[in-house]
């Protein structure tokens, strides 16, 4: 279904970069970009939200649907629903550790390579819900907690992409 945008690249507009960094430093009270960089979490933070919202917008550009919003920069749909299946967004910075939530209402995972350096993000391919549960008692891949969440996640590399 999605084979025809595999490793097909959206660049990401500079503006909604703006966007997610005014609203991080007015969601953590800060007055301008330097405060944010002076304090570690708020880098992390930049960083988290801007992960999840260029992976969304490069979703939102392939198969045309609403993810994001100019009004509320830091708020978009990462699990939609789509042709009847439920899809969830997954960002990652290496081709060779993409961490797939192990959630049971999803159906699909979409994979978007993004770079927190760069206004470009590629959309690396799908893996099915089912293709994770047969990846599991394999050798060629890994098994871990998130480190934040606890919840089990699966680590695999882009070869397993559709």
């Amino acid at each position: 279904m999605f084979e025809k945008y595999k490793l097909q690249r959206v660049n990401i507009p500079q503006k909604l970069k703006q966007s997610i960094t005014n609203s991080v430093i007015k969601k953590l009270n800060l007055k301008d970009h330097f405060q944010l960089n002076d304090r570690l979490d708020g880098i992390y933070y930049l960083n988290k939200n801007i992960f999840r919202i260029y992976s969304c917008f490069c979703i939102q550009e392939i198969l045309k649907i609403q993810l994001t919003y100019k009004e509320k920069p830091l708020f978009t749909d990462t699990t939609f629903q789509y042709n009847n299946l439920i899809h969830t967004v997954v960002s990652t910075t290496c081709m060779d550790k993409i961490k797939i939530p192990q959630d049971s209402l999803t159906n699909i995972f979409l994979i978007v390579l993004v770079s927190e350096n760069s206004l470009i993000t590629q959309y690396l391919g799908m893996i099915s819900k089912e293709d994770c549960e047969g990846l599991k008692g394999s050798n060629k891949i890994n098994e871990s907690l998130n480190y934040i969440t606890k919840k089990p996640q699966l680590i695999i590399n882009s070869t397993f992409l559709k």
